[in-house]
């Protein structure tokens, strides 16, 4: 696919043209043919999907979005809105050269089913979720190869049930290189750890962390020492074991399931003493500079309801 520098834009309509359609009527872009890259771009800049489902039926499945050749150079300009991925692709996105890289956004987009890791984010990829779901996949949802200088940013996202890790920081990473951030996210329930960094050697790169919940058997697992110096965190909510991980500013230890029904997909907060209550309203800032504003943001990347009739929220602490 061919793209130019003006948007072009594709979006998906069933029978009743809503703007966001969330339900399986949906359009559907698809392959049975084994190895095929359904997204396979060549000097593409500038393109837009709104409401589609990705799948693939083929015995020997492949990746979902791929840069077709180096020469091509950065695909950029790619935005996915309300679209989903499942159906057994190898991944949505891998690649470990900047030659194939890609820079796109995601926006409010669910990806689930890969037999690999979701997301392979190799050098030099820029790529940001926004209100996205990465779940029920067989391995890592996030994965950053060795020598990975990604720049990456996940806002209101929700990455959980993976089969291994929810992040992976692999190998050496890139000398410090690599630029994460996770705002508002929930990382939860995935098998192995929720955030892990096999770093032995080298730093992690910058990571910066605010007003999370890893919540899990294993919260964080960094393989060295003062590995944790990298990264910047300010009102997280954990549960689970926490590896080489000091403290942040502002940290939450949960006594309890934070959420109202997780294995119901609901990862909304109860209201629960140590539990959903203590993420509700404390995140950061919290007061702003000059200390005139003061804000009552939750932990995590859903938001609680408060009662009907407004006023004041009502939390167990």
């Amino acid at each position: 696919m061919i793209g130019g520098v003006s948007p072009i834009r594709f979006i998906g309509f069933d029978t009743t043209r809503t703007p966001i359609n969330t339900d399986a009527n949906r359009p559907t872009i698809t392959t049975a043919t084994n190895s095929i890259i359904l997204l396979n771009f060549n000097a593409a800049e500038g393109l837009y999907f709104r409401n589609f489902i990705f799948t693939q039926t083929a015995a020997t499945s492949a990746v979902g979005i791929a840069n077709a050749t180096a020469a091509s150079g950065t695909i950029v300009a790619l935005e996915f809105v309300n679209c989903k991925w499942g159906s057994a692709f190898t991944s949505v996105y891998s690649s470990t050269t900047a030659a194939t890289k890609i820079n796109a956004r995601f926006v409010g987009c669910e990806m689930t089913a890969t037999t690999g890791s979701t997301f392979n984010l190799g050098t030099a990829t820029i790529m940001s979720f926004e209100s996205c779901w990465i779940h029920d996949n067989a391995a890592v949802a996030l994965n950053f190869p060795t020598g990975s200088s990604a720049n990456i940013a996940a806002v209101r996202s929700i990455i959980v049930d993976n089969g291994t890790r929810g992040v992976f920081f692999a190998g050496t990473t890139g000398a410090g290189s690599t630029a994460v951030k996770f705002h508002n996210c929930t990382i939860a329930n995935n098998t192995t750890s929720q955030i892990e960094a096999d770093q032995t050697t080298g730093a992690i790169g910058n990571v910066e962390m605010i007003n999370c919940i890893l919540y899990g058997t294993v919260a964080i697992d960094l393989a060295t020492a003062g590995t944790d110096k990298y990264f910047t965190a300010r009102t997280n909510a954990f549960s689970g074991t926490k590896t080489n991980f000091t403290t942040g500013q502002g940290d939450i230890a949960l006594s309890g399931d934070p959420f109202t029904n997780a294995a119901s997909d609901d990862y909304s907060l109860d209201n629960t003493a140590g539990e959903g209550a203590a993420c509700r309203g404390d995140g950061w800032p919290g007061v702003f500079p000059g200390g005139l504003t003061t804000g009552y943001v939750d932990v995590g990347a859903v938001q609680h309801a408060d009662p009907a009739g407004g006023g004041q929220k009502s939390s167990v602490y």
